[in-house]
């Protein structure tokens, strides 16, 4: 039950889309926030434009990144525990 092919084809394809959608899709739009929005960031620092506060824009922004931060964490342990099994698979025979 808790070894075999099957579950670690499956914790290939769980860390396969985590590292998709987690690490890379997560940094893209990480990326393009700083990058290319920078602008509309700094438009948004103004509370009387945007009337948004400047406390609010730093916690929203700090909680991106510690989200991508955790990502990737979580992303270098889940591919970890994967390689690691990828060695370590054993076929259970059927006698």
């Amino acid at each position: 039950r808790d070894s075999g092919v099957l579950l670690e084809n499956v914790n290939t394809m769980f860390a396969a889309s985590f590292f998709l959608t987690r690490i890379v899709m997560y940094t893209a739009g990480i990326v393009h926030l700083y990058i290319f929005s920078m602008s509309e960031l700094k438009s948004l620092s103004s509370p009387e434009v945007s009337g948004v506060p400047l406390s609010a824009l730093g916690i929203t922004c700090g909680c991106m990144l510690l989200g991508w931060l955790l990502n990737l964490y979580w992303g270098s342990k889940i591919l970890r525990k994967v390689a690691r099994g990828r060695t370590n698979v054993t076929v259970k025979s059927t006698e």
